[in-house]
């Protein structure tokens, strides 16, 4: 049920959602799409079908109601009551001689962008809460399938040199695929393993269990080569973190006490072990974390290099010059200054230049603030900061529920995509492409909600079957 809604967005999404600024045109044709669908899924699907997500429902929800409340125009008295107003209101007395009505965004066209935006990632999200939840390893494969095809896409590009999907203007010199930026293109290669690893464990790419190790090993492979591709240092450590848990899941499914077992037997064969050897079972649990442990050392190793020395899109001397750390005085600032209404959504690259300081001038334009909790403060105030705190608490409550239900794999997992998109989200302004965030919140609401029983998908095999045999008889 809600396949055909669910697949349309993700084609939508994988190919016209990967940017972030409010004037590509890819966004310009994602929106309508996104819209339209939401309005058929709400008249084709009862309410009840979206109870499961409604968490993430009453968050967009709340941003949309924000935006909405900050575009009512104000009176006077009122809107030159608020921070930062005061230049403005002297340009109205100016050029119009009265002060004029205006709304609490500072950037009426960037919030209107900005409730678009949100409109159309309701629609995805509602798009995917149709499908059954027989269905959710399908919306997983979905997303594993775009990152595979971002990652072909980049090597495509690298091979004839030049952007073959141009799209979007790239931001930055690493690979970006589906992607606008880099960084984005990077973080979700890095997701990409722990969705992987969850979708093995639970022996829905692969049905031999044997045959986990090599589906495990090749897909960690691909999506650490769209980590280099992307050039990208965040993602460098994103990826690190996402192969540690993705090792403490798998790990937690092996048993290397018997290297002769139906599991690793395998691979005991392969490295020449025999049932009479001494310590296979060791040796192989060696051989499994210290090449982990290598592959995260060396991936954090990168991570923390000097710009110059390392590879991409590092090319500051230092992350002391990095302009995300210099621009957090002016953001705390800002946030301060802000934090009852804010400047409203999208108007940050309207605003930042009027606070922006000499010292930290550049020859580019900044227009996000890398930082999501303190722009989400600017923008949308404590309201919208209240949003964002009360998604947290849910999900580490939800979390900790996994836990204490015995399902520590899906725990770890869950661990692994909130500390990944939070490292993004610190540095970065990843859940601001819409591609990300319908990303995000579909893996998060298949590991947080739970799992079909087994009796259930029993008892809806046996239906099926019945209704055909009956079908056959008349």
């Amino acid at each position: 049920m809600g396949v055909g809604p669910f697949i349309v967005f993700c084609v939508v999404a994988a190919f016209l959602g990967g940017a972030s600024r409010a004037d590509e045109l890819a966004l310009v044709l994602f929106r309508p799409i996104g819209i339209g669908l939401l309005g058929w899924v709400l008249w084709s699907y009862p309410l009840t079908q979206f109870r499961h997500g409604r968490a993430f429902c009453f968050a967009i929800i709340g941003l949309i109601v924000i935006c909405t409340v900050q575009l009512i125009p104000l009176p006077p008295s009122i809107w030159t009551a608020l921070p930062g107003r005061g230049e403005i209101s002297a340009i109205d007395r100016l050029i119009f001689g009265v002060e004029i009505w205006r709304p609490i965004t500072v950037s009426p066209r960037a919030t209107w962008n900005t409730l678009f935006s949100l409109l159309s990632l309701l629609g995805g999200y509602l798009a995917f809460l149709a499908l059954a939840k027989s269905n959710n390893n399908l919306a997983l494969k979905s997303l594993l399938a775009i990152s595979i095809i971002s990652i072909m896409l980049s090597i495509v590009n690298l091979q004839f040199g030049h952007t073959i999907f141009p799209l979007y203007s790239l931001a930055g010199i690493g690979e970006g695929g589906l992607f606008s930026n880099s960084n984005h293109f990077g973080i979700f290669s890095a997701i990409s393993i722990l969705v992987a690893v969850i979708l093995i464990k639970e022996d829905s790419l692969t049905k031999a269990r044997q045959a986990r190790w090599y589906a495990f090993l090749a897909l960690v492979l691909l999506f650490l080569v769209g980590v280099v591709l992307s050039g990208s240092r965040l993602a460098f450590a994103a990826s690190a973190f996402a192969c540690m848990i993705a090792a403490m899941v798998f790990a937690r499914n092996l048993d290397f006490s018997n290297a002769t077992n139906s599991q690793s037997g395998l691979i005991s064969r392969a490295l020449g072990l025999t049932a009479h050897s001494r310590w296979p079972g060791r040796f192989l649990l060696f051989g499994f974390y210290f090449s982990i442990i290598g592959c995260i050392a060396t991936f954090l190793y990168v991570a923390t290099l000097q710009r110059e020395l390392s590879i991409g899109s590092f090319e500051a001397p230092d992350l002391s010059e990095d302009i995300r750390f210099r621009i957090i005085p002016v953001l705390l600032k800002l946030a301060t200054e802000q934090w009852a209404t804010g400047f409203g959504f999208g108007s940050f690259g309207s605003i930042y230049p009027v606070y922006e300081t000499d010292d930290i001038m550049i020859n580019k334009y900044v227009n996000q603030a890398h930082n999501d909790g303190l722009q989400i403060v600017i923008e949308g105030g404590i309201a919208a900061g209240l949003v964002a705190i009360g998604l947290l608490i849910w999900l580490a409550l939800r979390i900790v529920s996994l836990f204490r239900s015995g399902d520590v794999d899906r725990g770890l997992v869950a661990i692994g995509v909130v500390a990944v998109i939070g490292l993004g989200s610190v540095f970065d302004y990843v859940l601001r492409t819409p591609l990300m965030a319908f990303a995000i919140m579909c893996i998060l609401t298949v590991l947080l909600s739970s799992k079909p029983s087994m009796r259930s998908e029993v008892c809806e095999e046996h239906c099926r079957k019945s209704g055909s045999n009956m079908n056959g008889v008349s």
